[in-house]
């Protein structure tokens, strides 16, 4: 059927060559993704499905996938209720969003399938999340109170002992880190300000198992800042209020 609907210039005309909303009667979910995935695959450019809420977004997604390559489709889940209570639990949703938003800074075309709430949602700005991305490798010097700055700038929090993603520990010169991009966590072993070695661990046993010569660590959140940030929001502020007339008591 995609093939079909592929080849059928006329369908294909209609959709890119009209300005205005269109309605299709009498179609079904399954249809509409065949129509989705088709338009996708001839115009060669992300297309974005939104949906009402999370439970029809998540049929969408699973639809796609089977249609065309799973890796070519992208889920951003956010729902306002279940987001909120999934959030407290586990970190899938959250990980699915970062993941789909590094993904699109790629610049390939891809299906993106998200609700009315995540396409409203405010991002920051491609180069933010670029340069939010830390690189650590190994035999290079790092300076052990700006990594851990940089930690909870990113939004990780400091624990007694790493056990779930978002954690990180500091004992001596040992450095535990749980991204939310890794499925393990990894242990910093560091000499004076070098980082000598980077293990993967295992969370139940924290014993190490395995060795990388580098560990990229992304934000856990998609809002966060800087000092840097922090600094020019506040630049911004007081230049717009400088050109305020205020009262005394204003």
């Amino acid at each position: 059927m995609l093939s079909f609907l592929t080849q059928q210039k006329s369908i294909q005309s209609f959709i890119k060559n009209t300005s205005k909303t269109m309605f299709f009667k009498s179609s079904n979910d399954t249809y509409n993704a065949y129509v989705i995935a088709s338009d996708y695959i001839s115009s060669k450019q992300s297309v974005f499905v939104v949906t009402p809420n999370l439970y029809e977004a998540q049929k969408y997604y699973d639809t796609l996938s089977q249609i065309i390559d799973s890796e070519k489709v992208l889920f951003y889940p956010a729902d306002q209720t279940l987001t909120s209570i999934m959030a407290l639990g586990s970190p899938e949703f959250k990980s699915e969003r970062i993941f789909t938003l590094k993904q699109l800074m790629t610049g390939e075309p891809y299906i993106v399938v998200t609700t009315l709430q995540g396409i409203s949602q405010r991002q920051l700005t491609p180069d933010d999340y670029k340069n939010s991305v830390k690189k650590i490798v190994k035999n290079q010097s790092y300076t052990m109170d700006k990594l851990i700055q940089f930690l909870v700038y990113s939004g990780y929090q400091r624990t007694y002992t790493v056990e779930k993603p978002g954690e990180f520990s500091l004992r001596g010169h040992i450095l535990d880190i749980f991204t939310l991009n890794h499925e393990q966590p990894y242990r910093l072993d560091f000499f004076d300000d070098v980082l000598d070695e980077i293990k993967i661990f295992d969370v139940e046993t924290q014993r190490s198992f395995a060795q990388v010569t580098e560990l990229e660590i992304s934000p856990m959140h998609e809002l966060f800042y800087t000092d840097s940030m922090k600094l020019d929001a506040l630049n911004k502020i007081t230049k717009f209020f400088e050109q305020k007339p205020l009262s005394e008591r204003e």
